[in-house]
């Protein structure tokens, strides 16, 4: 699926315009050249346009916004969308004011967004805040898991509808979509988050990955989740076995995506896509755990214990097929 997307990167060379969160522009840049991408920081609205006219991505990250951030960031957009060049959007933060929710809110309404990356927490709050989403309700749905995971799924997915953008969720597991297709990318490791930064990093990675393989978005933001988990895992064990802290760890992630190549990428891979079949089958599986939790309720009869228990035994043996 992923072939020859590293390889891609280092060959084009893409140039990302970064108007991005301060906290991390230097893990940014770094990650980005690791990957065989080049970067600029130009967040002031005097260059805004021309640097994006020159520019291959332009990569809006709201960790840390004011005035003149959000004036380049549109200026930039509208660039990016005047001349044919994706724009990826790191929604950070954005349930913590009112001032990031009007801010993504208008990005959403007045420019095309080629990828939407962000936590789980960030894409669920991208709900009602445009009038792209205006309807769209605000899942509750408890942490990632594959109990939760068909339901994260419809969500993702009628976003992208909305949106018109693939979608990257970025947790336990990973769930990049568009409208049509779902890859659920399994590589990482929990103790990445505690590297401040990483997310970021990811959607730095991303960009970096849509403007050399703009011929298919979704495919080029599921490998740019699986590169960084990849990479991520393997940073964890050298720090492991370094006693290394959470610093380190951020520096190794950029080193691990430095020496990454796409055969390595192949083999280390663990995810699969996500299909209409899969959605069914969980549809089913709940609605006759439903049934079952319905009928315990109705009577104790031995008759409707045998029912449900032939139910189940279905079930299961359509999941095994």
């Amino acid at each position: 699926m992923f072939e020859n997307m590293i390889e891609q990167v280092h060959e084009k060379a893409p140039l990302i315009h970064n108007i991005i969160n301060y906290v991390t522009a230097n893990d940014c840049a770094n990650i980005e050249r690791a990957s065989g991408a080049h970067y600029i920081m130009a967040d002031t609205p005097e260059e805004a346009e021309e640097v994006a006219a020159g520019s291959d991505v332009v990569l809006i990250n709201i960790g840390t916004i004011d005035p003149n951030f959000v004036s380049s960031a549109f200026l930039a957009a509208r660039k990016a969308n005047e001349i044919g060049i994706p724009v990826v959007l790191d929604p950070d933060w954005i349930g913590k004011s009112s001032y990031r929710k009007e801010t993504v809110g208008n990005l959403l309404n007045e420019v095309k967004i080629s990828v939407i990356r962000g936590n789980y927490d960030e894409i669920r709050d991208l709900a009602g805040i445009s009038k792209k989403t205006a309807d769209l309700e605000r899942p509750t749905l408890n942490p990632i898991s594959e109990d939760t995971l068909p339901d994260w799924v419809t969500y993702a997915k009628e976003l992208s509808k909305r949106t018109g953008s693939v979608i990257v969720m970025s947790g336990a597991m990973d769930i990049i979509c568009d409208e049509e297709r779902v890859y659920i990318a399994r590589n990482g490791h929990a103790s990445i988050q505690k590297a401040v930064g990483t997310g970021s990093m990811l959607s730095a990675l991303t960009a970096g990955y849509v403007a050399a393989n703009p011929e298919d978005t979704f495919t080029a933001a599921a490998a740019a989740a699986t590169v960084m988990g990849v990479a991520g895992e393997r940073a964890v064990e050298t720090a492991i076995a370094n006693y290394a802290g959470n610093a380190t760890l951020k520096i190794d992630i950029i080193d691990e995506v430095y020496k990454l190549n796409d055969e390595q990428l192949t083999t280390s891979a663990k995810g699969e896509m996500y299909t209409a079949v899969d959605q069914a089958k969980n549809d089913l599986l709940a609605a006759a755990e439903d049934l079952t939790n319905a009928a315990a309720e109705l009577s104790d009869t031995e008759e409707i214990k045998n029912a449900t228990e032939v139910l189940m035994s279905a079930v299961d043996k359509l999941l095994e097929d």
